[in-house]
């Protein structure tokens, strides 16, 4: 019975280790484009014809882009994340 349990907490491990990742190679991706939206958006100049609400928002998007970016979870805040939504399924009734 030890081998089987071994077995379970490395496949679990597994588990983990291998949609964590994924997730954190989804986060990194999207950073990144959010990194690019910034930078994009830094350099936009909007048509004198506009609205000034508009302007306002045109002005205020980068610091909006840098809060998300800021946000982005670590790759332990998801392993970890990962690992209590596992633990809370194991538990569940069927």
């Amino acid at each position: 019975m030890g081998i089987a349990i071994q077995n379970d907490i490395q496949d679990r491990a597994s588990a983990i280790a291998e949609v964590s990742g994924g997730v954190s190679q989804w986060l990194a991706e999207t950073a990144a484009l959010l990194a690019l939206l910034q930078q994009t958006i830094e350099h936009v100049q909007p048509n004198q014809q506009a609205a000034p609400e508009v302007r306002q928002l045109i002005a205020q998007l980068p610091a909006l882009v840098r809060q998300c970016r800021a946000q982005v979870p670590t790759p332990e805040m998801v392993q970890t994340w990962v690992r209590v939504v596992m633990d809370a399924s194991d538990r569940a009734p069927l």
